[in-house]
């Protein structure tokens, strides 16, 4: 079974260069970035600003937030979407399950190449965050952003936490992208629960119980049992839901 899983994940990668899922990996960071760039360039603040020890943070704390309700969750439909309907469109579902391979293998390999590109997502926001951040200290060296006080792990930890807690929503949408043929309705399906998790992040209680509020918790003023809960509700749903998405596909026809 693991020697299946590899070789499937293996050749998931190489199906994955040249695709709109790849692009969008780089693309929706870079706009985020750049945007924060250029409107914390603009902006007039008091000299040294930045010159704390949690300046770079200060740096980048649009792009967390943004990232974390807007950006993130949507950026997981597009890649669950296109991950699944490059096999819906061309009919190709049909010739995966007559290969001589474990379908458990198949559907956990795709479903391994979606959080590898949602992580690396993540990797290239943080990488971005400090190519901006470096620009920005010559841009405005009067702010008090330096190299010298940069924490890279503390900049880091926002989007790993941020991505651990969006897997449940990650699960879900890959296994109603595997199951849907509609292209429009993955998408359309994935944009709506997010925008209500975008007006309901604040409510306390709701943030908990709704899987596309749950990224929010990474900026809220939460108490840690209420980050902790919110983690284990995510790993436990992303646990849950994959396994009733593999058994669900282990009954599907070939034909379907």
């Amino acid at each position: 079974m693991m020697n299946s899983f590899f070789r499937c994940v293996s050749a998931e990668i190489l199906k994955s260069r040249r695709t709109l899922s790849l692009l969008g990996v780089f693309l929706l960071p870079t706009m985020l970035t750049l945007f924060n760039f250029l409107l914390l360039s603009g902006i007039e603040r008091s000299e040294d600003w930045y010159s704390h020890p949690d300046g770079w943070v200060s740096f980048e704390h649009n792009t967390i937030t943004f990232w974390a309700l807007l950006f993130f969750p949507y950026g997981l439909v597009l890649v669950s979407a296109f991950t699944a309907h490059q096999e819906h469109d061309t009919k190709r579902w049909r010739q995966l399950m007559c290969l001589p391979l474990p379908k458990a293998a198949l559907y956990l390999a795709k479903l391994a190449i979606v959080m590898l590109l949602s992580l690396l997502a993540c990797l290239v926001v943080w990488a971005e965050n400090i190519f901006w951040g470096w620009l920005f200290t010559r841009v405005r060296p009067d702010l008090g952003l330096s190299l010298e006080t940069i924490n890279l792990w503390r900049m880091l930890l926002p989007y790993l936490l941020i991505y651990l807690y969006s897997l449940l929503i990650l699960a879900f949408h890959f296994w109603f992208s595997t199951r849907v043929h509609n292209f429009a309705l993955s998408i359309g399906l994935g944009f709506a629960l997010g925008l209500i998790g975008l007006f309901v992040h604040e409510i306390d209680g709701v943030r908990l119980v709704f899987p596309w509020a749950l990224p929010s918790i990474i900026y809220a003023r939460v108490s840690v049992f209420e980050g902790v809960a919110g983690l284990v509700y995510s790993l436990a749903g992303f646990a849950a839901i994959t396994y009733a998405g593999c058994r669900s596909f282990l009954r599907r026809d070939v034909l379907e």
